[in-house]
Parts: structure tokens; sequence; C-alpha cells
């Protein structure tokens, strides 16, 4: 098999593209495999045969798990003589990095939007080439169309966008453009297009969606051949002929950059079918070379020999023959010792092989492989002296593979290893789709998704997002294994935002959940503060609270408390909408209180109103609390009451110094000799009140009030009145 591709590789750098030479009717073409060990590394090989010596103009990357862009972009390759390379859709693998350093291109073209190929691999990408464009729209019809947009002719060859081969077999018609569409509905604007070829049959594009020639047969593989037949017709000369699966879409992907015909093949065929194998053989002198697309689990080796059979030309690959060949002729000397101990060790697509190298002369060890126990035994290498290790690669999963290993000398050969077997372990498989996906928004920023978990075997989820129903999907974040929900915020307000996601393990990512959407909430419409705030001590425990309602949408009011200016406020009550009042009853007396309100809605709560302070007022007491309080009292000078400079008035009491001067005035009269006297004025003596606080003003301070003390016990016993006395008894002495 490596002898081989080196052939291929070989083969190929005399077929510049564009230049297919001549051929006589007689010469058998060349068969030959293309392969990496995955769609992206058949894709290199391909560039590295058919692009040998850099620089090239341009390269397309297209994501490897799609396959709507990077046939499109086939007319597009051969126009600029471009390959097209593979990557994974969130990032730049390291091989297709180094494959595009080799090339090194001016130019390089992303094929799709940045949920096909990441922003990520837009600024890998940048690194490597002066210029780096991206060609995309919103769909992959829309991507069709701006990779057309680019190309010079008009020739169009329009083919279903919703699966692979015919869009793949529309590439051998080497059009112009390749033009997508769906079913029923026409995804681009007919009035673009000049010659046009529709390829399929109407089960996959509607009759009557548009009027031009069918090419087309009743399943995908008879309108392949349809179109191989045009292609004949159409052209002259000589061909390479492309073989892939039709089957699956990635190992021939990066064949429409070349300007041959593909014919696609079922794996499963025992023999062609009859129309096929009448193409090939009435054709045969017009293909040079025969090029089959993927490894031999696409291609299996059982149809390369059937197509090469068509073909006329010797099957291909290792000879079936279970005798590997003669035997090396002997020579002078002693064959050399047997090997032993061969072991066979498998791991994934490869079995590897060791074995104890029992001789010093061998020159050379003979592997011989089996599929399965039968022992039909096939040459599978030759190794230099002295190696004990090979490895067998590019193998079918699950599938058993027995080998067996000589030493060879000029001598003659030694004797075969007893026969070692070894099972290809299953390919990994993806993981289960994730499912159950729900949207829920909670505000004007924020979405919540949640959805089920259906897998045990994934390593993360990837989202993504897009903006409105018809956006394109773009990477949105990447959670850990298990989770189930996820939160994106700081959103836009009352818009539509769409998401799906996709499990991710090592073998690759699941399907999709189908997208779901939800719209944002309005912007927050909070309702305007209160103010004009006033808070009245209208009892021992009980204060008024007034305020005055500015909003037209507030659904409460909330009232906080807080006992003394320093204090820390918390909620002391909840009033209904549209209230300007309430009153808090559940206080201590001779406490300070402080007060605040906003109003709030089932947005949000406007702001709290300014501190307003109203000092308490002690309530005057009645007349007839004061007739038994007593006179007023009045503060004597300094000099008259000896020993006392200040005075605390208190309800209902009098103080001893002004009792005296009283009893003074009472009891004497007539002034001292050379004073005057005045008449006592005649109005009545009143209690004294409480001294008055300043007028209320605004603060920046919660609105305050203090509970008054208790008023004094009315049965409290007072001094008894005096009686009123004569004026006449107050006036001063005749001179």
């Amino acid at each position: 098999m490596k002898k081989l591709q080196v052939l291929f590789v070989a083969l190929l750098l005399l077929l510049p593209l564009g230049f297919v030479p001549r051929a006589s009717a007689q010469t058998p073409p060349f068969v030959g495999r293309i392969a990496g060990a995955d769609r992206i590394g058949t894709a290199i090989a391909l560039s590295q045969a058919a692009w040998p010596s850099p620089p090239v103009d341009a390269v397309l990357v297209a994501r490897s798990d799609a396959f709507p862009d990077a046939l499109a972009a086939g007319p597009l390759a051969r126009q600029l003589n471009a390959p097209i390379l593979l990557t994974d859709s969130t990032e730049l693998l390291p091989v297709v990095a180094n494959e595009i350093r080799r090339l090194l291109p001016e130019r390089i073209y992303l094929l799709g939007g940045e949920a096909a190929l990441s922003l990520g691999v837009e600024n890998a990408l940048k690194a490597l080439a002066p210029d780096v464009e991206r060609l995309s729209g919103a769909s992959r019809y829309a991507t069709a169309e701006a990779i057309a947009d680019r190309t010079d002719g008009n020739v169009a060859a329009v083919a279903s966008g919703e699966n692979f081969p015919d869009a793949l077999s529309a590439n051998s018609l080497a059009p112009s453009d390749i033009l997508l569409t769906q079913r029923n509905v026409l995804s681009f604007d007919a009035r673009r297009l000049g010659p046009t070829t529709i390829v399929g049959g109407t089960a996959v594009i509607a009759p009557n969606l548009l009027v031009a020639p069918r090419l087309a047969g009743s399943n995908r593989y008879l309108t392949n051949l349809v179109i191989l037949r045009e292609v004949m017709a159409r052209r002259s000369g000589q061909f390479q002929l492309f073989v892939a699966t039709g089957e699956n879409f990635p190992d021939a992907l990066a064949a429409g950059s070349l300007t041959q015909p593909i014919l696609l093949v079922n794996p499963a065929w025992t023999e062609l079918p009859a129309e096929l194998e009448a193409f090939l053989t009435e054709n045969r002198a017009r293909f040079n070379a025969v090029f089959i697309f993927g490894g031999t689990s696409a291609v299996p080796e059982a149809t390369e020999r059937l197509v090469a059979a068509a073909l006329g030309v010797p099957a291909p690959g290792p000879d079936p023959d279970p005798d590997p060949g003669p035997d090396p002729q002997p020579g002078p000397g002693t064959p050399p010792a047997t090997p032993s101990l061969l072991t066979a060790e498998a791991a994934s697509t490869q079995i590897d092989l060791a074995w104890t190298d029992n001789s010093d002369d061998e020159t050379s060890f003979q592997i011989q492989r089996s599929l399965g126990t039968a022992e039909t035994f096939t040459a599978l290498a030759s190794t230099e002296a002295d190696v004990t290790a090979y490895t067998d690669d590019d193998l079918d999963p699950e599938t058993e593979y027995c080998y067996r290993a000589r030493a060879v000398n000029n001598a003659g050969a030694s004797a075969y290893t007893a026969m070692r077997c070894a099972t290809t372990p299953a390919p990994p498989a993806a993981p289960a789709a994730p499912g159950s996906l729900v949207v829920t928004p909670t505000s004007s920023t924020q979405i919540n998704l949640a959805w089920s978990d259906n897998s045990d075997d994934e390593d993360s989820f990837q989202i993504q997002r897009t903006v409105g129903a018809e956006g394109t999907f773009a990477n949105l974040a990447t959670t850990g294994a298990n989770a189930t929900t996820f939160t994106d915020d700081e959103l836009d307000a009352e818009t539509e935002y769409c998401y799906r996601l996709r499990a991710v393990n090592a073998a690759g990512p699941s399907a999709y959940t189908t997208a779901q959407c939800a719209t944002t909430a309005a912007p927050p419409n909070p309702p305007a503060a209160p103010d004009q705030l006033e808070v009245i001590a209208t009892g021992p425990t009980r204060i008024s609270i007034n305020w005055d309602d500015n909003a037209d949408n507030e659904t409460a009011f909330d009232v906080e408390r807080a006992i003394t200016e320093a204090g820390s406020f918390s909620l002391d009550t909840q009033t209904s909408a549209n209230d300007t009042n309430t009153n808090d009853t559940r206080l201590e007396p001779s406490t300070e209180y402080c007060y605040r309100i906003r109003a709030i809605n089932a947005d949000t709560g406007s702001a709290y109103t300014p501190w307003y302070v109203r000092p308490h007022r002690r309530p005057r007491p009645s007349l007839r609390s004061r007739a038994r309080w007593g006179p007023r009292r009045r503060r004597p000078a300094a000099s008259t009451l000896s020993g006392a400079t200040t005075a605390s008035p208190s309800w209902g009491s009098r103080s001893s110094a002004s009792s005296a001067l009283l009893a003074r005035l009472s009891a004497s009269p007539r002034t001292a000799p050379g004073m005057t006297t005045s008449p006592t004025p005649t109005s009545k003596l009143t209690p004294s009140t409480a001294t008055r606080s300043a007028p209320r003003t605004k603060q920046a301070s919660p609105a305050t009030a203090t509970r008054p003390a208790p008023p004094p016990d009315p049965e409290r016993r007072t001094p008894r009145p005096h009686r009123r006395r004569s004026p006449s008894r107050l006036r001063p002495p005749p001179r």
C-alpha cells in the first residue's frame, strides 16, 4: 500500500492541473489510492500531490463536518488554481496550518460564516497569509451565491443543498458556478443565471422550479453516471477518473478543485451495475489514471478491483495469492535464524507488531498479513535488517488481522514465526445529542438556557447563538461535561436571540439541538420617586407618615424605618398603590425614629425620598390642665435668688426660688426704703409650656420624630393658686 501511494504521488506530479498526457487505447490506466488518516488528511494528501511546488496564489479553507461550502467552492478553486483544505469549525488544526505554511499562499479564503469557521480560525489564518477574506452568507444557499459572485463565468449547475451527491457530481461538469437550492423554494435570484443545468431528479428539485435542462437518474449513482456521460460528450481528450464513496461526502470534498470527473460508488457493491460497467468499458481509452479517494473503509479493495477490471487493468493492491511470491534463491551460506515472540497490539486503526531478532546476518524481515484467521496471507512489508517493530495502519475498524514474519538473507529465508492476530477496536462514537432545550428570558438583558444531558461520555457542550431566527449561528460558549444550564447576559433589550448546542467528545460532536428562540424583556420602567415626606408624632407610641405620590405606575410603597439618624434602615411596612400616608404604631415612648420611602413596581424601585426632619413638638396643655398645674413660672433674677442661676422647668411643678419670690411679694406690700415699686400685673399667671424648636427644614437626613413624654397625671396634687391681691395693697407709699 505504501509503495502504491508513493507511485501515485510520483505520477500525479507528472500530471499538473490542466494538462493530461496523451495515451493510446492500449495504454492501461494507472490505478492508485489517495488517502489520509481522515477526511482532513485526505485533503492534505491531495494538496501535496497536486501542488508540489509552492508558492500558490490562494488557498480555500472549509469546515470538515459539512459539505455545502466546500462543494460550492469547486469552480472558484479551479479558477484560482487553489487547493481546498478542511479543518475543524472551531480550531485551525496544526496539520492544516503546516500545509498552508508549505503552500505559502498570497490569499486565504474562508468559506462560510462564523458558525462554519469561527473567529478563532480566522485569526489563526491571518498569521499565515497577508490577505484573508471570508466568503459567507446567512445560510448555505447564500454562501454558495457569495462564492459564485467571485467567479468569472456565468455557466451554472444547480443542485440540492440538502444532500451532497448531486452537488459532488455537478463538479464533474466543470461549471463556473455551483448554486444550491431547496426542493420547493428557489434559494437564489434566477435572473442572474446564464446557461444553467439542473443536477438531480424531481425528488430533490421540484419540477417547474426552474426552467433549464435537467441531468438526472433514478438514484444518486445513476444521476452520477448520466453526468459522466455528459462530460464525455461535451469534452474531448483524456481524463483522470476520481472514485469516491457515494454514501458519505468527506473524502471527495477537496476533489472539486480539479477539473476531472468524479465517479461515485457504493462500498457494498459486490459487482458493478451493468450500466456503469458498460460505461467504463466503453471509455477505458479516455482515462489514463484512476485515483481512489479515501481509505478502504470508504472504498473497499473489492470495489477498487471491480473498477479496475472494468477498465481492463490488473487488480491493484497486494497480490491476493496466499503465497506472497517465490522464496529468495538460496546462495552460499546459511539462512538466518527464525525470529520469535511476535506480538500484535491493536490501537485505533492500526496494529503494532514487534518480534525478537534471533539472527545477526539477516538483510531484511518479510511481514505477511491475513484478513482473519483463514491464513490467506499476502505480502505486507519488508523491513531493513535489525528492525524489530512495524506498524500496520489505515486499517478498518472492528476487523481481525493476522500476521507472521520471517528473516531473509542472501542464503535464503528462515521459517515464519507463529501467527499472531489482533482486532482493531470500534471507532470512538460521538456523544448523543442533548435534548429538550428551553430558553427563558429573565430580564431585559438576560436569557437562561436549560437542556437535558442525554450522554455520559461528552467532554463539553458547545453553545451557539444568533440574533434573530434568520441570523447566522456563531459560537457563544463551551461548558464542562454534565452541564445542563447556562446564563447568557449583557444582552440588548427587546431583542430576539436563538440558541442551539451540541455535545462534544474526542470522537467528534453530536448533532445540534433544535434551535430555540426567546426575546428579552423591555428595559425597566421604574416609578417616579415620592417626595414631600413629613412625619408627625401624634401620640406616645404613634407617628403619622405623609408624602406626595408622583408616580402613576407604582404597585406599592416601601416604608423603611431606622432608630435615630445613625441607625440602619429596614422595611417597616408596605402600603398599596396611590397611598400617601400611613401610621406607625409599633413604637417606644421618648424614642427618635427616622423614615424614608420609595415607590416600587414589578420592574424595580424608585429612588428613596430625601431625608426630611421635623422635630417633635410637645402638645400644649389644655386650659383645665393649666389651672391644675398652677400659674406660669417666672425665672427670677440671679441676684434675687442667691445660689440658683438656671431653672429647668418641668410639667406641673414650681421651683423653690419661684415660690420664695411669690412669698416675699405676698408678705411685704411695700418695698424697702429708697426703692420704687410698680403695680403687679393683673394678668393671670399661666403654666409654662415646652420650649418650641426651630421651624421644620429639609435636610439630608431621614424624617425624624421624637416621641413626647407622657403628660402628667391629672390627679397629681399641685400647689394651691394664690389669691389675687388688691392693687391698693401694692401701691407705693405716698411721698
